[in-house]
């Protein structure tokens, strides 16, 4: 099995080892799989039509975005993440908009899925029982995606309802 998280190295194995493409997980990067949650669960449970949402994502490498254009991430029936930008983009964009984030007032989190899935737990208890001396499950169990989105409904823009629909509260 070889990891399919990455849409540099599942392009470059389509391409060049075609060979191999049976041995690629059939997961979708954490970036497809967020982008159907939002479109799916999270659409439900906070009852919003899928089409007026616009899942924005925040990611460090550039591959990114063509992955969201491919077919595997629009079988919720739309395109699970609609817009990609760099980590660099946005810190370009934060500062031409001149925001500092030091005069910025300190809110609640809003966590429409909740607090936690308890998988950092599972790697715990797995690295305790096989006596790995490594903690890469937990660091990826660290590892927060930063995905934005914006609802367009009868109300305008800004619709949804803090804490509307929410599980895990």
């Amino acid at each position: 099995m070889i990891t399919s998280c990455s849409p540099g190295w599942v392009n470059m194995c389509e391409l060049k080892y075609p060979d191999l493409l049976n041995h690629l997980s059939t997961a979708k990067s954490p970036q497809g799989m967020f982008g159907t949650v939002i479109k799916t669960y999270f659409a439900h449970q906070a009852g919003i039509d899928p089409a007026h949402i616009v899942s924005v994502s925040v990611m460090p490498c550039t591959a990114k975005k063509a992955e969201c254009v491919r077919p595997q991430l629009r079988d919720s029936g739309y395109q699970d993440v609609d817009i990609v930008i760099t980590t660099r983009e946005l810190g370009r964009m934060l500062r031409e908009a001149g925001i500092d984030f030091r005069s910025i007032r300190a809110v609640d989190f809003d966590s429409p899925l909740g607090y936690g899935s308890g998988g950092r737990s599972y790697f715990w208890k797995q690295r305790r029982r096989h006596g790995s001396s490594t903690s890469h499950g937990s660091r990826c169990c660290d590892r927060t995606g930063f995905v934005g989105y914006r609802v367009y409904g009868n109300t305008g823009v800004g619709s949804y309802k803090r804490g509307a629909g929410t599980a895990g509260r």
